[in-house]
């Protein structure tokens, strides 16, 4: 997972990104990190700004290469780490 800062609504990112989802977040602290449950910290923190409202947008990658392991999936193999691939980008509102 990549988290972005931005200044400003950013330009599309480059690269096979498939889905996406975008809405709105009110963030009361001005750093942001990936989180497991209970508040585990996964990445570093990144400074997005001043507490307030943010745009966010999510993007995915490799669902469809998920879905065809899963369906070739005999029960035996670990699950693949790293397929699917995820980049979530904010910016003031």
């Amino acid at each position: 997972m990549r988290l972005e800062a931005w200044d400003s609504h950013p330009p599309a990112p480059e690269g096979n990104w498939g889905e996406s989802q975008g809405g709105r977040l009110l963030l009361s602290d001005e750093t942001v990190a990936v989180q497991a449950l209970y508040e585990i910290d996964l990445s570093d923190r990144i400074r997005v700004g001043e507490p307030g409202w943010y745009e966010v947008r999510a993007y995915v990658a490799g669902r469809e290469e998920l879905r065809r392991w899963e369906q070739e999936w005999n029960g035996e193999d670990d699950h693949p780490v790293g397929l699917e691939q995820f980049l979530v980008q904010l910016w003031p509102a």
